[in-house]
């Protein structure tokens, strides 16, 4: 899955926020406290990891993801705290469950404070690599 925009509104630091990744890396640098983080959270959190939803969350935005089988946009909109990921699939069809999510993304098991980590060695950088 490559990811191929971003748009964030309100959430956390990150007030209005229109990226287009276009499947490319991207590397996030900047000063403490300008948003880093916060855009990295918005992602996973639309991409269905809601583990980690900061205390009065709010904010909308959307992720386009695309696939084999063509681009998936994942609408988030928080409603008391919660986010509602909304994903419209590259045949026009909505769902908000999370099964669809699950189904579209499949489970995932990324912690970008631990990837980060892995630069601190040789070894690690190789497993970023590889990840």
């Amino acid at each position: 899955m490559k990811i191929q925009k971003v748009q964030i509104k309100d959430f956390k630091i990150l007030k209005d926020v229109d990226l287009d990744l276009n499947g490319k890396n991207l590397l996030l640098i900047g000063d403490n406290g300008v948003g880093k983080s916060s855009f990295m959270q918005f992602i996973e959190i639309a991409l269905g990891r809601t583990d980690k939803i900061p205390p009065g969350a709010e904010g909308e935005g959307l992720v386009i993801a695309e696939k084999e089988e063509g681009n998936y946009i994942f609408q988030v909109k928080f409603k008391n705290n919660k986010p509602v990921v909304t994903i419209t699939a590259p045949d026009g069809n909505k769902d908000n469950r999370k099964s669809a999510l699950a189904g579209v993304v499949g489970a995932i098991d990324f912690d970008i404070n631990k990837f980060v980590s892995l630069s601190d060695s040789r070894k690690g950088r190789k497993e970023q690599v590889e990840i």
